[in-house]
């Protein structure tokens, strides 16, 4: 289970002992699942708080796994999640797998993505998606003995998360890159905003899995700079799964102002304030979940309160982010929030 916090072609070149290149052409594809809020509450109404977080657990986990499946499936890979969203990336002219995947994970979270309730209602789930080409830029931050972080960004994935914002519910929108290298293979319903309404390909691509991974070229420390340090020790302690829970967490999300990640010197710039925001988050009892980059900046998402609970989490979160506004000055931007929220692991890769 360790590889799936991995990024599966940041695998297979820790498999062979190489890196991935710093800067690569390819496509991108942005997802974005609507209704699991929706649905954690109504679940935890249906059947209660533990009984609601299982069949939760379940949902993503089926949900979540088929999208992956569809990416990998097309030579894909899933670089980044941020809550119910989450960016792929297909190195080289494979506008065809991107959409064909894309296409396929319409049709998973139409088919696997409706739950029913004990009342007879359903909630369904709904996806939209983004589809771009560009170049990508990949970026490992963060202190290894806590966590480190596989970054992506660049101008697809800039412009797969703004042709996600054009699309409604159930659709999958593309840009004007994407619409040309496959003219004459797209069934377009309408163009908007200077995207394409995509809901067919024309000859799709036969699919071209990721090969298997020889169990023996890995072991579990390879892994270890790339799960939260908490989180590794229970995995690697014991086979028996985590407990799924609705639980009060304090989340902190810190926007990062002047960080621009065409130039080499910015991103060791951004190792640096990962790296402070880790030692800060980690003093205070917190974790950093993740790093963001993309058309709306660079942002870290900081919580208290999972995995690791804490009577005063609320209290540890202002006190972390008061450091961290000390510590960065201007630049940063802070917001902190408080609520119950669904904890758990899933299978993201």
């Amino acid at each position: 289970m360790l590889h799936t916090f991995v990024p599966t072609d940041r695998v297979h070149a820790l498999a062979a002992g190489s890196d991935l290149p710093a800067l690569s052409d390819g496509v991108a594809l942005f997802a974005d699942i609507a209704g699991f809020t929706p649905l954690s509450e109504s679940l935890r109404a249906a059947h209660g708080t533990q009984r609601g977080a299982e069949v939760l657990a379940v949902t993503i986990e089926r949900v979540f796994g088929a999208i992956g499946e569809a990416v990998h499936a097309q030579g894909g890979s899933v670089v980044a999640f941020a809550g119910d969203a989450l960016t792929c990336w297909f190195a080289g002219d494979v506008a065809d797998r991107a959409v064909a995947a894309a296409l396929q994970m319409q049709q998973v979270v139409a088919t696997s993505g409706v739950v029913a309730l004990p009342d007879g209602d359903e909630i369904e789930l709904g996806l939209k998606v983004g589809v771009a080409r560009g170049t990508c830029a990949r970026v490992i931050v963060g202190d290894p003995d806590i966590q480190q972080f596989d970054v992506a960004s660049g101008d697809a994935i800039d412009r797969c998360a703004a042709a996600e914002t054009v699309a409604r519910r159930g659709e999958l929108v593309v840009d004007d890159g994407v619409a040309a290298a496959l003219d004459g293979r797209l069934a377009i319903a309408e163009r908007r905003d200077g995207h394409a309404v995509v809901t067919a390909l024309d000859d799709p691509p036969d699919p071209a899995p990721w090969p298997p991974l020889d169990e023996a070229a890995l072991a579990a420390d390879q892994f270890a700079p790339w799960v939260q340090t908490t989180v590794f020790e229970r995995l690697t302690a014991s086979d028996e799964p985590l407990l799924a829970e609705f639980r009060p967490v304090a989340p902190v999300f810190v926007g990062i102002d002047g960080i621009d990640h065409d130039r080499p010197e910015d991103a060791t710039e951004l190792d640096r304030i990962v790296r402070l925001a880790q030692a800060t988050t980690t003093a205070h009892g917190g974790v950093v979940l993740g790093v963001l980059a993309g058309d709306k900046g660079t942002h870290l998402v900081l919580a208290f309160g999972a995995p690791v609970t804490h009577g005063d989490d609320r209290r540890r979160a202002v006190a972390a982010a008061q450091d961290l506004r000390a510590a960065l000055g201007d630049r940063a931007r802070i917001g902190v929030h408080a609520g119950r929220v669904f904890a758990g692991l899933f299978r993201g890769n």
